[in-house]
C-alpha cells in the first residue's frame, strides 16, 4: 500500500467460489476495479469481464463491461447486484426506511412492494408496524426473497398474530454487523422447558452469534413472565441454526410460561440473551473487536465475484478529492 498526498491503493485476486466474495481493504476507498480473467480469456460472449465501483453509486450496484463476442468487444451497462462497501467506523448502521410492507404472516413472510437491496442473510430491522409494533426494533434475517413481492425471517414471537394487510410498516437494512462479538440476541420464545436443559428461541441465527459452551445471561422484562429466568446464567450445550434456538443447562421445570408482549403492550423492553463468558479454558466466547473496511462483490455471470472457478483480480484505491454533487 502506497500514500501520496492522501491517497492509496490496493490489489490482490481470488479464484471464484461461486459465492458472494468480501475484500477486507486497509482503509476507506473511493473506487474499486474488478476484472474477471477468465472471462477475458475465453471465446464465448454474454459475461461480465470488467466492474466498476465509485463512491456514490447506489449500493449493490455496479458499472458493467461485458463481452459480447470473440472479437473482445465491450458493451457498458449499468448492473445489479455489484459491489456493496462497508465500513464500520461510520454511523451508518442502518439503510434508508422502505416503507412498502403491505403485511406480516404468522409464518414470518413479509409481503412488500419492494425488495431493493435484499439479498439472502440480510438483517432486517422494523419500526411502526402498524398492528404488531411488539416487532419493531428486533433484528431478523431476510431468506427466501421473492424480488419486490416478499421475503421471510427468522423466528417470529410464538404468540405473533397474522392481521392480513392490517400490518403495515417500514423496514430498514441493518447494513453493518456490531463491531464487538459475540453480541446479544432478541428472544422470541421459550418453547421447552425442563429439569435438565431449556430451550430459547431467537430472532437472529444463533449459530452465527454464539459457539457452545459460551455462557450467557438472560434478560426477561417481567412484562413477558417467566421472571425466575430473569439474570440467571446458563451454559449453551446446543444451537440450531433451523429453529434459530440455544440449549442452556438451566432447571426451568417449575418456571411459570413465557410470553412475548403483545401490540397492545408497546412500549416495552426486549427480553435477550446476553454473553457474559466461557466453559473452562474454551475462549469461544471471548470478546472480539470486529472492526472492518471492505467490499462484497455479489457473484454470477453478470457480478464482479464471477462464477464458480473464476480467476478474479481487483484493484481499489482512495482519490485526493472526490466532489460527488
Amino acid at each position: 500500500m502506497s500514500y501520496n498526498n492522501n491517497t492509496y491503493m490496493q490489489q490482490g485476486s481470488f479464484f471464484s467460489d461461486g459465492a458472494r466474495k468480501t475484500i477486507e481493504l486497509r482503509g476507506d476507498i473511493d473506487w474499486m476495479r474488478v476484472w474477471n480473467s477468465t472471462v477475458i480469456d475465453a471465446a464465448g460472449a454474454g459475461s461480465g469481464a470488467e466492474f466498476l465501483w465509485l463512491r456514490g453509486l447506489t449500493d449493490n450496484s455496479a458499472i458493467q463491461y461485458a463481452k459480447l463476442a470473440a472479437d473482445d468487444s465491450l458493451d457498458i451497462n449499468y448492473i445489479t447486484p455489484g459491489f456493496r462497501y462497508f465500513n464500520d467506523g461510520t454511523s451508518t448502521e442502518l439503510g434508508a426506511p422502505n416503507t412498502t410492507v403491505t403485511r406480516i404472516d404468522a409464518t414470518g413472510t413479509v409481503s412488500c412492494t419492494s425488495t431493493a437491496g435484499l439479498v439472502e442473510g440480510s438483517i432486517v430491522r422494523f419500526a411502526d408496524v402498524d398492528n404488531a409494533n411488539q416487532i419493531s426494533g428486533i433484528d431478523f434475517v431476510a431468506s427466501g426473497i421473492v424480488t419486490n413481492t416478499s421475503f421471510d425471517i427468522g423466528t417470529l414471537p410464538t404468540n405473533f398474530v397474522d392481521t392480513g394487510a392490517g400490518i403495515t410498516g417500514e423496514f430498514r437494512i441493518v447494513s453493518q454487523d456490531p463491531i464487538y462479538a459475540p453480541s446479544k440476541a432478541t428472544i422470541t420464545g421459550v418453547p421447552i422447558t425442563g429439569p435438565n436443559e431449556t430451550y430459547i428461541t431467537c430472532s437472529l441465527n444463533v449459530a452465527t452469534l454464539y459457539s457452545a459452551n459460551e455462557y450467557v445471561r438472560f434478560k426477561v422484562p417481567a412484562i413477558c413472565g417467566m421472571q425466575e429466568l430473569d439474570g440467571l446464567i446458563g451454559r449453551i450445550l446446543e444451537l440450531d441454526a433451523l429453529t434459530n434456538s440455544i440449549v442452556v443447562d438451566i432447571n426451568s421445570s417449575g418456571f411459570s410460561a413465557f410470553t412475548f408482549p403483545l401490540h397492545a403492550s408497546v412500549p416495552f423492553s426486549l427480553p435477550e440473551v446476553l454473553p457474559v463468558g466461557d466453559y473452562g479454558d474454551t475462549l469461544t466466547g471471548a470478546t472480539a473487536n470486529t472492526f472492518s473496511i471492505g467490499m462484497i462483490l455479489e457473484a454470477g455471470v453478470n457480478a464482479p465475484a464471477g462464477s464458480n472457478g473464476d480467476e478474479i483480480f481487483w484493484h481499489a484505491g482512495k482519490s485526493f478529492s472526490v466532489t460527488n454533487e
